[in-house]
């Protein structure tokens, strides 16, 4: 399978274990999402780093989950 139909395949799954997730509600399916996540990173050459940087800064922009508070517009 070629790069682009391997990645095709990961957003495949990606889906089908978030609606896992939603349906049970179970932690293991997140540890699957997470699998799933690592896979299309390293296909598309990214590290978890990279990705937890840009988490951070947009955290820190924008805030997180923590507090409980629904977004309900950016302005940039």
């Amino acid at each position: 399978m070629d790069e682009d139909e391997f990645l095709e395949e990961l957003n495949k799954k990606l889906i089908e274990e978030t609606k896992e997730y939603i349906e049970d509600e179970n932690i293991e399916e997140i540890a699957d999402i997470l699998e799933v996540i690592y896979g299309i990173l390293k296909a598309k050459g990214v590290s978890f780093e990279e990705v937890e940087k840009i988490r951070l800064e947009k955290k820190h922009k924008r805030g997180g989950f923590e507090e409980k508070i629904k977004l309900v517009k950016v302005i940039e």
